[in-house]
């Protein structure tokens, strides 16, 4: 008579998913250290570090350090070099318009003057003087043609000449002052807002650059079906 042989005992589903757990582990470590790989470029380089551990216990109980990596990007020498120039020149245009804002601080809080007084008063302090010089000009010029002609002083001629001179110019200055007011107003608004628009020049100059990462690679730790293993012996 042939005896049957036994069957071989099941293994132990818990030594099993703790073994699987293992050789998942030490795939996923060795996965990411072949992931992360180190990048050279005449523009600068790419590495990966470990720089640190983090723990991970199974459903066993058991646990593992895996490692965890840090990047780390560096410049060529030549960019490093317009890198850090181009930061000194951010934080020169920076401080530049903080001292701009503390000298310009009252400026909101002035109302702008754009009265006819105040217009008329721009007008006369910044171009007034040019337009009375060239009338100026003109009455000599008429003056030495009157005298030229013989007409003195004090006669008729002389004060019809003056007279349609005078009238004339007074046009002129109605007109010349009807033109310049709404130049005036521009310049007014013009230098009142120059500080706030420098400072707005300087400020888009200095803005903070978001910084770049780099894509990080993953790396997936398989999990261990324990409960369909124990099921299998069932």
């Amino acid at each position: 008579m042939v005896s049957t042989p036994k069957a071989p005992k099941a293994p132990d589903p818990t030594q099993t998913a703790a073994a699987q757990t293992a050789t998942n582990v030490d795939t996923a470590i060795a996965n990411a250290g072949l992931s992360h790989t180190n990048q050279h470029t005449p523009d600068g380089s790419l590495e990966y570090k470990v720089s640190g551990y983090q723990t991970m216990t199974d459903q066993n109980g058991k646990t593992y350090k895996l490692p965890t990596y840090s990047a780390y990007q560096t410049y060529s020498p030549e960019n490093q070099a317009i890198y850090d120039q181009t930061q000194q020149t951010q934080l020169g245009l920076s401080k530049l318009a903080n001292d701009q804002t503390q000298k310009v601080s009252g400026i909101l809080g002035t109302n702008v003057d754009l009265s006819a007084g105040n217009v008329d008063k721009y007008v006369n302090d910044h171009w007034r003087s040019g337009f009375d010089n060239q009338w100026d000009r003109e009455q000599a010029s008429l003056d030495q043609s009157l005298a030229d002609k013989g007409i003195a002083m004090g006669s008729a001629a002389y004060d019809n000449a003056m007279r349609d001179f005078t009238t004339r110019k007074q046009a002129a200055v109605d007109q010349y002052l009807g033109d310049m007011y709404s130049n005036a107003q521009n310049s007014i608004l013009t230098e009142r807002n120059q500080p706030l628009n420098e400072i707005s020049a300087l400020m888009s100059g200095s803005q903070v650059n978001q910084p770049n990462y780099v894509n990080t690679p993953t790396t997936q730790l398989p999990t261990v079906d324990q409960a369909g293993l124990i099921n299998e012996n069932f």
